[in-house]
């Protein structure tokens, strides 16, 4: 997990602010999903982005981007806690999960102060 973690917040450096929805929680129906960043500075055709990572079956992913910044976490189903990172942060936060099997609700930032303004979450 550590090592996904580390590869979508290096990869997520790249992604423009059109990734998604500012989203609410981890969507537990959507696990296996890929991770798009557009190539150009604005949103385009559907062949002017690239896949730069890709979940596994049972991973959630949520992310948030803007031209300044990035978070992003992430939760396997089975797993007892949520991972996250920022542009603005060396660190991988984690926290447990608050029901098993479920997405966790949250709100995401475009940088670490989703992660320093709560204290369940801790670096690793």
């Amino acid at each position: 997990m550590k090592k996904f973690i580390i590869s979508i917040a290096a990869l997520s450096m790249f992604a423009s602010a059109a990734l998604a929805a500012d989203p609410a929680s981890l969507d537990n129906t959507k696990t296996g999903l890929s991770l798009y960043a557009f190539k150009g500075t604005t949103a385009g055709t559907s062949d002017d982005k690239s896949r730069v990572a890709k979940t596994s079956t049972g991973v959630m992913l949520a992310a948030k981007s803007s031209d300044v910044g990035y978070s992003l976490v992430a939760q396997h189903k089975s797993g007892t806690k949520v991972f996250g990172s920022a542009n603005d942060s060396t660190s991988i936060y984690s926290k447990p999960v608050t029901t098993k099997g479920t997405g966790e609700t949250l709100t995401l930032t475009t940088d670490k102060t989703v992660f320093t303004g709560d204290d369940t979450w801790t670096t690793m």
